[in-house]
């Protein structure tokens, strides 16, 4: 996918080519270029013709044809739950193995025993990292309630600090979604939440950055107020907006947490290592973060629950996605079997 084109291209290419498949990559329409320059330079390390292969174009032709293609013999796919699902239709054609990590709508719950600036600091960061283009995205802020309102002031002062720009400048902290057709989506959701009467506690402006001038640019957005009925907080917006729901105990917390056909992943902030254990087990996600997030370790595996997927990637249970198993048995008596020994 186009979110982060290099680090996805290489969590295919590495894991099938280390068990000895050839592969053929077919990347994002919006950004073939990176995939493109990666496989250069695996060319020029000497690798193979046909090991790696990179088909560029939309996915409604290009992909199609590869999924739907008799000879392809296992399918690993990133990409939203709409596509996945596309996918996943077309590879029973032909009954083709399946990996795929789609989307999410992950919670971050913060309870009122967490230490306060460390929560802060992971609200913000989880949702922002790549500017809220991430699948695991930390996109619901669940708040117990005696610090909602803390919490919220604190978020969106952090948020509303950060800086805006070109992403070549150092000083820069957050630059501009990836295309207009995303800028239109995410302006929309902000739209939207206001039409549900979500309150925008910060952002949910569009700036103009001067050298930027035509950028798409969205500035972080908290929506306060929210419930987890609301389309904001039900529908994968992939970008930067927050949605606050707070809510009044444990099991509510795992109530809501859990309330979303998506499963990929949660944070939860508490320095109850009790509750933080239970959390772990009660959320129907396949990564829990405890008092961090988006920390990524390409030795832990990272499993899709729910509609966020069927497969897992990274680590040992990555890597055997793209194996078959193959049972040989094999008689060395030399003596007649069954009824004829």
């Amino acid at each position: 996918p186009w979110n982060f084109p290099l680090f996805l291209a290489m969590l295919k290419i590495g894991p099938a080519l280390a068990v000895g498949n050839s592969l053929v990559l077919k990347p994002a329409s919006i950004t073939p270029m990176t995939t493109l320059a990666c496989c250069e330079c695996f060319a020029a390390a000497g690798l193979p013709p046909g090991a790696l292969n990179v088909i560029a174009g939309p996915g409604s032709t290009v992909g199609e044809a590869i999924v739907t293609d008799p000879r392809v013999q296992m399918v690993s796919f990133t990409g939203s739950t709409e596509v996945g699902r596309r996918v996943l239709e077309l590879a029973a054609r032909n009954i083709t193995n399946v990996s795929a990590e789609l989307g999410g709508k992950s919670p971050n719950i913060i309870f009122a025993d967490a230490d306060f600036d460390q929560a802060v600091a992971g609200a913000v960061f989880g949702l922002l990292l790549n500017n809220g283009q991430n699948c695991i995205a930390g996109t619901r802020l669940l708040v117990e309630k005696s610090i909602y309102d803390r919490v919220c002031a604190a978020v969106a002062e952090k948020l509303a600090s950060l800086k805006l720009g070109d992403p070549s400048d150092p000083a820069t902290q957050l630059g501009a979604v990836v295309s207009q057709e995303q800028f239109d989506k995410v302006t929309g959701y902000i739209e939207l939440g206001r039409e549900e009467g979500a309150t925008v506690a910060c952002g949910g402006g569009t700036p103009t950055i001067p050298g930027c001038e035509g950028g798409w640019f969205v500035e972080p957005t908290l929506l306060t107020g929210c419930t987890n009925q609301m389309r904001v907080a039900r529908e994968e917006i992939f970008g930067p907006v927050l949605v606050a729901i707070p809510f009044a105990d444990e099991a509510e917390a795992v109530r809501l947490a859990n309330d979303t056909p998506y499963g990929l992943g949660a944070g939860v902030f508490t320095t109850n290592a009790d509750r933080a254990a239970r959390m772990a087990r009660a959320l129907h996600v396949g990564t829990v973060y405890i008092n961090t997030y988006n920390q990524v370790y390409p030795q832990s595996p990272f499993p899709s629950w729910k509609q966020s997927g069927t497969g897992v990637e990274r680590g040992l249970k990555g890597l055997l996605q793209y194996m078959r198993y193959k049972n040989v048995i094999q008689d060395i008596s030399g003596e007649p079997i069954g009824w004829f020994g």
